[in-house]
Parts: C-alpha cells; structure tokens; sequence
C-alpha cells in the first residue's frame, strides 16, 4: 500500500451495505475525532484503504481501524466515503478537531505502532511542520 493522503477529522459512520450501522467493534469509532490516512492498494490498483487513528482526546486514544480495500468517492458535503466488498465508511474533515499538542501524542501513538514507515514519516513531517508554520523541505 502506498499513501495518497491524510486529514483530521470524524469517522462519521461504518456499516453495512444495507445502511445498518455497526454494532460490534467498529462502534467505538464512530462519532471519534482522529487522522484517517487513504492509502491505495498494491495488490488491487485503483482500491483504497482507510486506516484512522483515534485522537486523544476522542475518549478512545491509541486505536486504529483499518479497512478492507474498496471504492473511494466523495459525496456531498465533503464527505469522503469507502465501499467495500461488505462494508460502508464515511469520514468529514475538520481540520480543528486535533489540537497540535494532541496531534503530537497522535503521531508517536502512530510512530510507536507502526515504526518508522514511510508514509507515517511523511505525515509527522507535514504535521509537524504546519505545527510550526513551515513547510518541509523537498
């Protein structure tokens, strides 16, 4: 898989593809303020992935969910969404749901899970330096 981007924001819904919102452990995100990276998939080119971190302060800290690969589109209202083989999740953007001190948090909690990647690299690279009003050099 390779990042093609990051935003803060809520994971607003997760269910099935016949609209019934889940119930089991995908629950505790929804409705939680976090980063969601969209990768796309090597194996299956033009699928994508989400894979959203929960923030710290979204009363679940340190949590992540991740997709199976699906179909990426935007709706109405800015709403990004993914359809998998079973599965429906919608993500708003709000670039103010994570405060820069818990941003920090979120991306050693990212960094601690999941070393030091390429793509988790990039996204404490551009975070950290929106954080401070620089751009990172290219």
């Amino acid at each position: 898989m390779h990042l093609i981007e990051h935003k803060k924001g809520y994971l607003c819904g997760a269910g099935n593809r016949e609209g019934e919102t889940y119930m089991d452990w995908r629950a505790p995100y929804i409705d939680r303020s976090g980063l969601l990276m969209i990768y796309e998939s090597n194996s299956r080119p033009g699928k994508f992935v989400f894979v959203f971190f929960t923030a710290p302060a979204s009363g679940f800290p340190g949590q992540y969910l991740k997709t199976s690969p699906g179909d990426l589109e935007t709706e109405d209202g800015g709403i990004i969404k993914l359809t998998t083989r079973n599965s429906i999740y919608r993500f708003r953007q709000d670039d103010s749901c994570i405060p820069n001190e818990d941003m920090k948090l979120l991306l050693a909690d990212m960094y601690e899970e999941f070393g030091p990647s390429n793509s988790i690299r990039q996204v404490i690279e551009r975070e950290m330096s929106l954080g401070t009003g620089h751009e990172p050099e290219s």
